[in-house]
Formats: structure tokens, sequence, C-alpha cells
């Protein structure tokens, strides 16, 4: 569920969905060259944006 509480629509087209990279073919990158490795899968509650 996605709940807005604003007045004005153009403070929610700030965030480019395209701008973010999969976390899993990253976490898969950083596995594979020995960086890393994958101790857990979280998964967001909830998001708080707040204005500048």
């Amino acid at each position: 569920m996605v709940i807005y509480n604003s007045r004005n629509y153009k403070d929610l087209l700030d965030e480019a969905p395209g701008a973010y990279k999969d976390i899993d073919q990253v976490v898969d990158t950083l596995t594979e060259i020995g960086m890393t490795r994958p101790a857990a899968r979280l998964l967001p509650l909830a998001v708080i944006k707040g204005k500048d």
C-alpha cells in the first residue's frame, strides 16, 4: 500500500525509479568478485520522506 499526503504532485516526482540499480545484480556482482557475501534479505516496512 502506498499513501501520499501532498497537495502538490511535484513533491512526488523527484524520485526516478531508473536511477536505482537492481540490488540482486549488485549483490551478485560483489559476491562473484569476492568483495562480500549475502547474509540476509531485508524488506522495507515504510519510507518516510521529509521536505527540504
